[in-house]
């Protein structure tokens, strides 16, 4: 998520995962398939910017396509970022509850 160059090991990871979750996106949020992507990414939400979730929020908006325009971040267009934001509101909803 935060600029990655070639031969970063991270940027194997955040591919992996956007292949994994366009590979699910008609899945229901509260499927498992979703629950573990979810938990997948916000691991790495917390390994790349900690407790800084002031940044973590400018850095979703900065990357959030405008409503009907492309993406700006290549795999992130607004059909992913909503499932993303399905999939992690659901898991935070019910890891709340346990």
């Amino acid at each position: 998520m935060p600029r990655l160059e070639e031969n970063d090991p991270r940027a194997d990871e955040w591919i992996g995962l956007l292949r994994d979750i366009h590979g699910h996106l008609g899945e229901p949020p509260d499927s498992p398939a979703s629950r573990r992507l979810a938990e997948r990414l916000l691991e790495i939400e917390g390994q790349w910017f900690g407790n800084r979730e002031d940044v973590l929020e400018k850095y979703w908006e900065w990357i959030r396509p405008e409503p009907g325009g492309r993406e700006k971040v290549l795999g992130l267009d607004e059909e992913t970022m909503a499932y993303i934001e399905r999939i992690t509101d659901e898991y935070l909803r019910t890891d709340e509850r346990a």
